[in-house]
């Protein structure tokens, strides 16, 4: 039977049908259509089944036909959670999995309509996709749910027609609400941000201060006889942990550590499967040093903690949406280090936040890891959706890049952005052709980078949005040059990595 001839038969040219989507299961199709009339730029599953399933999916339609003698019953549902648990019970794939390779790459959807991009760039290369990642911040931003983001990703699954596993990780979790209902929604892969826990330069104390706190640490955690004198020799380097160090580590990292484990073991209550988990310290504003990533591994060793990857807070500066800044050198020598203490004492692997765009840095990381690692990129697919709009429509790109102009300071507090809005160029000057190639400027990426939330927020004095349903309808329509620019940004990022 040919389905989709039937299809466009019944619905003429109401429908646009992603004919890499089909699945057919125990006599019954499913695959992935954009309405184009009844509900616009929006895309629908369709399913034409022998069996009666609509007392088990949401949808929008339903009639019973009579095709080939044989009674079928039609359904147009939405692309939802529910709607994504059912295809999951018929379907093994594609399905969420802690990792299965050596080398992971998180993709980040802020808009959670590019999956499929994603996956293309994935095609050639040996490393897992990430593809349903986000954080606590971004959602609320975004205003999208955990749901939301799992799903969004498995349709785009559908979609592409992929067959496979990814990885769902829930991102940069500061909280145990958040934690929990990341587990509920499906995520097999956490993201604990202990930033928080983490002492800062202004937080210290005297020395006799910090001195109590180390007594009173010691009592319970044994710190002097695990570590105090103790000679480690890393990559022809020896670290020994002297008393002052060690008073120091334990003042400035001893809370995180705890926060950590509370969260993995919570987790090992609320998530029924294994599950990846990550540590991330790089939000702080001075690099972890060796000896301190060697003191956080045994503590987390030592409270029962099974970790799959640590973020740390490399050298240099990791700003958004711009590449590496400080000494290549430098970052190389001590990434060695850290790479030594991993593969001493083994069982994880080092991970990159703020990855997007850092193409300095790739082949180091990739090559020193040897093929170990882990890297998170976010902000990429939202800034090539900007460079869409402002190929497409430059008046609304212009409208939005001004507001972010006007809003930068408001949301430069969340991020280490160093952009100086004084010297880019003015945006009303520039002619339209010159829009798409403004995209390239650092100072333009940042300035849309961190602004994403309050573009997707802004509304009228009526409550609508000014500029969301714009983008997404924009999208939607060019949504093969949509997906062309994701694609292509996605594959010069792993090119680097040879993954």
């Amino acid at each position: 039977m040919d389905i989709f001839q039937f299809f466009k038969d019944r619905f003429k040219s109401a429908f646009y049908i992603y004919e890499s989507s089909l699945r057919c299961k125990n006599g019954n199709y499913f695959f992935l259509v954009k309405d184009l009339v009844k509900h616009q730029d929006k895309k629908l599953v369709a399913i034409l089944s022998k069996d009666d399933f609509s007392e088990e999916i949401t949808f929008f339609e339903t009639e019973k036909i009579n095709l080939n003698k044989n009674i079928y019953w039609l359904y147009l549902t939405p692309l939802n959670f529910e709607n994504m648990k059912f295809l999951m019970k018929i379907f093994k794939e594609p399905g969420i999995s802690v990792c299965l390779k050596d080398a992971s790459f998180g993709t980040g959807d802020r808009l959670g309509i590019v999956t499929a991009a994603h996956l293309k760039a994935f095609e050639s290369g040996n490393i897992f996709p990430v593809l349903a990642q986000q954080s606590v911040r971004e959602l609320g931003k975004t205003g999208r749910t955990w749901e939301d983001v799992i799903s969004s990703a498995y349709w785009g699954c559908i979609e592409a027609g992929y067959n496979g596993f990814f990885g769902a990780d829930a991102d940069h979790v500061k909280d145990y609400d958040n934690l929990k209902a990341a587990a509920r929604a499906g995520f097999l892969m956490f993201t604990i941000d202990s930033s928080d826990y983490i002492k800062k330069e202004d937080m210290y104390l005297s020395s006799s201060e910090i001195g109590n706190y180390f007594v009173k640490s010691d009592k319970k955690h044994n710190f002097k006889k695990n570590y105090l004198n103790k000679k480690i020799k890393i990559a022809g380097n020896f670290f020994e942990f002297e008393e002052d160090i060690l008073k120091f580590l334990v003042y400035t990292y001893m809370d995180a550590v705890i926060f950590v484990s509370n969260c993995y073991e919570l987790l090992k209550e609320n998530c029924r499967q294994v599950f990846d988990f990550e540590v991330s310290m790089d939000e702080i504003a001075q690099p972890v040093t060796p000896i301190a990533h060697i003191f956080l591994v045994e503590e987390f060793r030592r409270l029962g903690v099974e970790f799959k990857n640590l973020a740390l807070r490399f050298v240099g500066k990791w700003e958004k949406a711009v590449d590496y800044i400080g000494d290549l050198s430098e970052f190389e020598n001590q990434l060695k280090i850290h790479a030594g203490i991993v593969k001493k004492i083994g069982g994880y692997k080092l991970s990159l936040h703020s990855g997007s765009d850092k193409f300095l840095i790739y082949p180091v990381f990739s090559s020193v890891n040897e093929g170990l690692f882990h890297i998170k990129t976010s902000g990429v697919s939202w800034l090539e959706a900007m460079r869409v709009v402002a190929e497409n429509d430059p008046c609304m790109f212009r409208e939005i890049f001004n507001f972010s102009l006007k809003n930068f300071e408001n949301e430069r507090v969340f991020y280490d952005v160093s952009t100086d809005i004084t010297k880019i160029r003015d945006i009303n000057d520039l002619s339209d052709n010159e829009l798409v190639n403004f995209m390239n400027f650092e100072g333009a990426r940042q300035v849309l980078h961190i602004n994403y939330g309050a573009i997707l927020d802004l509304k009228d004095k009526d409550g609508a949005n000014i500029f969301k349903d714009r983008i997404y309808n924009l999208l939607l329509n060019r949504e093969d040059e949509h997906y062309m620019f994701v694609t292509n940004q996605i594959k010069k990022h792993l090119e680097l990595l040879n993954a």
